[in-house]
C-alpha cells in the first residue's frame, strides 16, 4: 500500500483496467473500466467495445500507459512496449489486467453502459 496525494493506493499504478461483457435486452458488446487503484477501485471511465479482441487490443496500447506513485504520477517516458510492461508487472509481482481477467473469470457480470 502506497499513500499519494492523501490516498491510499493498493500498489504503484494510480489505474487499474476491468474489462467484461456488457449488454442489455440482447445487445451484447464488452466494456474495459479503467479504475483508481485505491481500496474500494473506483471507476473512473468506462469505454465500450464491438468485441473481445478489440478490448485485449485496447489493454496492450494502454496499460504500459498507466500513471504510476514512482514516478511523480506520470506515465513512463518512453512509454514501454506491452512486453516490457509485463516483464515490469512481473519483476514487481503485479498481475496484468488480462491475468485478472483469467483469473477472475467465472459468472458473468453485465452492466449497462448508459
Amino acid at each position: 500500500m502506497l499513500l499519494y496525494n492523501g490516498e491510499i493506493y493498493n500498489d504503484d499504478r494510480l489505474f487499474i483496467l476491468d474489462y467484461g461483457i456488457a449488454g442489455e435486452q440482447g445487445e451484447q458488446g464488452w466494456y474495459v473500466a479503467t479504475r483508481r487503484n485505491t481500496q474500494s477501485f473506483p471507476a473512473f471511465r468506462v469505454d465500450s467495445f464491438a468485441s473481445e479482441n478489440k478490448v485485449i487490443e485496447f489493454i496492450k496500447k494502454v496499460e504500459p500507459e498507466t500513471p504510476r506513485i514512482s514516478l511523480g504520477g506520470k506515465s513512463p517516458f518512453p512509454i514501454p512496449s506491452y512486453e516490457e510492461h509485463l516483464q515490469w508487472l512481473k519483476e514487481n509481482e503485479l498481475p496484468s489486467s488480462i491475468e485478472i481477467h483469467e483469473i477472475n473469470e467465472g459468472p458473468i457480470i453485465r452492466v449497462s453502459l448508459a
